[in-house]
């Protein structure tokens, strides 16, 4: 298997091996070859985004190769539409497994294409839903991996940073969820236990807060190959996937969810402790009506891994003009990304956008932003002074504190938050076809609201020499 994520190698590693199979991992491509030809590997699991090439790329390199030419490969990738699916097994894929995946899933559809191997005893897996199914219960794959303590039951998301599982604490017996931290320190001076270490002192300040606006934190460990944050379960949905459903909300709810996210981020800054990347994707709605902000020093532990100073890790559209230009992020940064997300809110786009990530670092830096009831009639006066007011150019002339924000907004009226019924599916997205490395991951950072490197601003470069520098 090759994933560029460690965590995620240990976790399908151990599943596989609990299934019977041995298992070789690795995040370096480029080792692939001779593994396959040194060692009679019967099948290769494959991620499209990988750090050193395309996932893609290498699926077409081995298929033009006459020694391993006909090897059974099963294409992981985030993208899952019907017409990526299509264009991986059109560059030769057997199989195509979207991100996020059920483990088990995936063990049965490598127990497939074993069996599917020249020369290979076939067993009972066959190739309809039905079977696959099945098998899962016949197998009871689940609850056999752990992180830790930790029983990990699925894959519920994907991040910049990592993955999310769903798992059980069975000394406490409570769900939990289980999010992994990709760390990988090339180029820089920190080793990698050396940022574990960071990352564990990051989550001890984290945890000692204790509100009902952030999740909680309940335990930060060390994996064989990586590091993962096990924390309060919540069981709804992100803000970012209620947007991509309802496009836009009534002011009166945006108050609402306004001060949930405020509360938790006043209680933050009390306590010194600053978010990084306050955004849609890591404000949490639960199915009981609460709002929580999540991901607290995640986005501060991705700029310690960014090896170009001339490069800052974050959020398109939600990072404040001092960050990109190099001037540091504070509490004000992340009133800034507050003031963003009650703008997209309203009007259901961000108030900096563009085609490309530097249309929209240059439109944070450079232009003014209209009032949000320009865009979407029925919002108040006050909550245009509010919104522009988080969204000044220099942090001394936004609002203050999230104290003053929530007060604001108890002064207008609310709609409590009222959980939507039911999951919502998954959006439908135009996509382009696939690409490969940065540029797929800057794709994705636009279009779906994640965190990547941003190439930052020079004030002494022109900007139009900005462009041509980013295009490079």
């Amino acid at each position: 298997m090759v994933d560029d994520d460690p965590v995620t190698l240990t976790l399908v590693e151990s599943a596989l091996v609990n299934a019977g199979h041995l298992v070789w991992t690795t995040e370096n491509a480029s080792r692939v070859r001779q593994w396959i030809l040194e060692r009679d590997i019967d099948a290769l699991v494959l991620d499209v985004m990988l750090p050193d090439t395309s996932g893609l790329d290498l699926l077409r390199s081995l298929r033009q190769d006459p020694l391993i030419g006909g090897l059974p490969i099963l294409m992981l990738s985030a993208r899952g539409e019907s017409e990526d699916r299509v264009h991986g097994l059109k560059q030769g894929a057997d199989d195509y497994l979207a991100k996020p995946f059920a483990v088990e899933e995936l063990v049965l559809r490598v127990d497939r294409l074993v069996a599917q191997r020249p020369g290979a005893v076939r067993d009972d897996i066959g190739p309809g839903l039905e079977d696959l199914e099945r098998s899962l219960v016949d197998r009871q794959v689940v609850g056999k991996v752990y992180f830790g303590r930790y029983q990990v039951l699925e894959m519920v998301g994907e991040g910049a940073m990592g993955m999310v599982f769903r798992g059980w604490d069975p000394r406490l017996k409570r769900p939990v969820a289980l999010k992994t931290l990709r760390i990988q320190p090339q180029g820089l001076d920190l080793d990698r236990p050396s940022m574990i270490s960071n990352l564990l002192q990051e989550a001890v300040t984290v945890a000692k807060l204790n509100h009902p606006n952030l999740v909680a934190v309940y335990d930060v460990a060390q994996g064989p190959k990586g590091a993962f944050i096990a924390m309060e379960y919540v069981d709804g949905i992100s803000l970012a996937s209620h947007l991509k459903q309802h496009k836009t909300l009534a002011q009166a709810q945006v108050v609402s969810l306004g001060q949930g996210i405020a509360q938790g981020l006043d209680a933050a800054h009390q306590h010194h402790v600053v978010h990084h990347d306050v955004k849609p994707g890591n404000v949490l709605l639960s199915f009981g009506g609460e709002v929580k902000v999540t991901d607290f020093g995640v986005a501060h532990l991705g700029n310690t891994l960014v090896s170009d100073d001339a490069k800052v890790f974050g959020t398109p559209g939600y990072l404040p003009p001092e960050t990109l230009l190099n001037e540091g992020y504070s509490e004000a940064g992340d009133l800034f990304g507050l003031g963003a997300m009650l703008y997209q809110c309203l009007v259901g786009r961000l108030p900096f956008v563009g085609r490309t990530l530097p249309q929209v670092v240059l439109s944070t830096v450079r232009d003014e932003v209209e009032p949000p009831s320009v865009n979407a009639p029925g919002v108040s006066e006050d909550m245009d002074a509010l919104i522009l007011g988080l969204l000044a150019k220099k942090p001394q002339d936004r609002i203050a504190s999230a104290r003053e924000v929530i007060e604001r907004l108890l002064a207008m009226e609310s709609e409590p938050w009222q959980a939507p019924k039911g999951r919502p599916g998954e959006s439908a997205v135009k996509r382009s076809p696939a690409k490969s490395g940065a540029d797929e991951a800057i794709d994705k950072a636009l279009r779906d609201g994640r965190s990547c490197q941003i190439p930052l601003i020079d004030p002494t470069v022109p900007l139009e020499q900005y462009l041509a520098l980013v295009r490079d």
